[in-house]
């Protein structure tokens, strides 16, 4: 394992996002989210499915290696144990999940505070192995990170998370933000297969493929094609056969 001292180094040199990164992705967040057509699109969509879209969120731009390594601090890729994921962060910043991952744009929809709650365990524990809280570090720029997301959340807002990469274009970018708008909105309405079990994964994001398919208007993805087969059926009954199969997974 490298050293606490080389690890924080590395850290500070990748998690960065460059102001004019910056500033490109915000002004395709306003473009978009002032756009009426793109708004109707979604609610059109949502409405077709017996979906309620009436969600307010907010959106937060950050790089992409800081939006991984905030999921791995939540124990979204090897471990769930706080103290496990501090001990492995600098094997973590090293390995092919990590640098495969930060070369893609990216989103996470967050709807509570569990998950910012698993980032602040884990940071305690990067603070016993000897982790820095001063200003310029990791630490702090995860926990202001974490302090952020909390205050949208506490004024009943919502958030869609996105990780910028440094190497891969911005575009379609509209694609991505109705992807995660999609899965706001199926939170929203009381269907997320992840209350179930963690294992019923796929079926959240086939749901949300799904969704933004028929936004893009692109070919069908493989994850999607339990959802595609499921709900050929008049679109006044979709909503009633997932929420069927939702119960009857929340029974069993």
């Amino acid at each position: 394992m490298k050293s606490i001292e080389n690890t924080e180094n590395q850290l500070r040199k990748i998690t960065k996002l460059s102001a004019k990164l910056y500033e490109k992705t915000q002004n395709l967040v306003n473009q978009y989210m002032g756009e009426k057509s793109f708004l109707s699109k979604i609610k059109e969509i949502s409405t077709d499915f017996w979906l309620n879209p009436d969600i307010k969120f907010d959106i937060i731009i950050i790089s992409a290696e800081k939006k991984y390594l905030f999921n791995y601090l939540s124990g979204g890729f090897w471990d769930e144990d706080p103290k496990r994921i501090a001990e492995k962060l600098s094997e973590f910043i090293y390995s092919t999940k990590f640098t495969d991952k930060i070369q893609h744009l990216s989103g996470r929809a967050i709807h509570d505070k569990s998950i910012i709650e698993k980032v602040i365990y884990s940071l305690n524990e990067l603070k016993k192995l000897g982790y820095s809280t001063e200003k310029w570090s990791f630490f702090s720029e995860i926990e202001s990170l974490c302090n952020q997301l909390l205050k949208s959340l506490k004024t009943n807002k919502w958030i869609i998370l996105i990780g910028v990469s440094s190497i891969e274009k911005l575009e379609p970018f509209d694609r991505l933000l109705a992807h995660e708008i999609f899965h706001l909105i199926l939170i929203w309405n009381g269907l997320w297969f992840q209350w179930i079990k963690k294992e019923y994964d796929d079926l959240d994001e086939g749901l949300a493929i799904l969704l933004e398919r028929r936004y893009s208007e692109r070919k069908k993805d493989i994850v999607a094609w339990f959802w595609e087969e499921t709900l050929m059926i008049d679109k006044e009954s979709r909503i009633k056969k997932i929420k069927n199969l939702y119960n009857n997974l929340k029974k069993g």
